[in-house]
C-alpha cells in the first residue's frame, strides 16, 4: 500500500516537481498555504510525510512545525524540510530530513524521502519493541545505517557501555537530549546501547557524547566510544567496538 506524502508549499515549480518525482510511488496531496496544510495535517487520515516550506504566504512555516509536533496525533509523523535558505542556517528545530531549493538533483530528493519512509518504519518498531523485542529493531537499525552510508550521508555512533543493566530512563532522558529528529537511541544489550548521528562526522559526534555526558549525571561512569560509520560488516564493526570498553 502506498504512503501518503503532504506537500505544504506555495511555490507552484516546486511542488510540480515534487509530484513528478514522487507521484509513481506515494500518494501525493498539496497544500499551497499553511493555514490549509494544518487543515490536512490533522485530519485522518493522517499524512504519513509531510514536506513543508518554512517561507510560506500566510504562517511561518516554523509555527506550522511547532503546532505539528505539539499534537499528538501528529507528532510521529516525520518532517522533509524543503527550503531556499541553506540547512546550516536552521538550527535546533526538530525535522527528519532536507531538501534544498532550487531542486537539482531528483534521484537525490527521491533517495531521501526514501530514507525518512524506511527510518520511520524502523522508528515505530522501536517504539513499539523498546527493552522488548531487541532483535527486530537492531536487525533493522544495522540494515537502515547500511542505507544511510550507501546514501552518501555521514554517519557516526557513539557506543555506551556500563557494568550494570542500563535504566530504561536513561535512554529516555538521552532522546530529549538529542536536538535532531533523525538522531536516534538504540538499544545493543541490557548493558549497551548505541546513538546513531547522521550527517555528523566523528568531530561532531565527539561534540554530541560530551553535552550529553555532561548532561546526564548517571552517564558519568560508562565507558564510551564514537566511530565513524566504514564499509565493513557494521555488526561485526560494533562488536568489535564495544569489546575495546570491556
Amino acid at each position: 500500500m502506498k504512503k501518503t506524502i503532504l506537500i505544504i508549499d506555495n511555490d507552484i515549480s516546486s511542488i510540480h516537481t515534487l509530484i513528478n518525482i514522487l507521484r509513481d510511488d506515494y500518494i501525493m496531496r498539496v497544500a499551497k498555504t499553511g493555514i490549509e496544510g494544518l487543515d490536512i495535517a490533522m485530519c485522518y487520515p493522517f499524512p504519513d510525510i509531510i514536506i513543508l516550506d518554512i517561507i510560506l504566504s500566510d504562517i511561518d512555516g516554523f509555527i506550522i512545525l511547532n503546532k505539528l509536533k505539539n499534537n499528538p496525533e501528529t507528532q510521529h509523523i516525520p518532517i522533509v524540510i524543503i527550503s531556499s535558505v541553506r540547512e546550516n542556517l536552521i538550527l535546533n528545530i526538530p525535522y527528519n530530513e532536507f531538501i534544498q531549493k532550487p531542486i537539482k538533483n531528483k534521484r537525490l530528493v527521491k533517495m531521501r524521502i526514501k530514507n525518512v519512509e524506511n527510518r520511520y518504519t524502523v522508528k515505530k518498531i522501536y517504539d513499539f519493541s523498546l527493552y522488548h523485542n531487541k532483535s527486530i529493531y537492531i536487525l533493522n537499525i544495522y540494515d537502515q545505517i547500511k542505507i544511510f552510508k550507501n546514501s552518501g550521508i555521514e554517519t557516526s555512533i557513539i557506543l555506551v557501555k556500563s557494568d550494570t543493566d542500563i535504566k530504561e530512563q536513561i535512554i529516555l532522558d538521552l532522546k530529549n537530549l538529542l536536538f535532531r529528529d533523525f538522531d536516534s537511541v538504540f538499544e545493543i544489550s541490557k548493558n549497551s546501547f548505541g546513538i546513531l548521528l547522521l550527517k555528523t562526522d566523528i568531530t561532531g559526534a565527539n561534540i554530541v557524547k560530551n553535552r550529553i555526558f555532561n548532561g546526564i549525571k548517571d552517564l558519568q561512569n560508562f565507558k564510551s566510544i564514537v566511530l565513524e560509520i566504514n564499509d565493513t560488516n557494521l555488526e561485526n564493526f560494533v562488536n568489535q567496538a564495544l569489546k575495546k570498553l570491556d
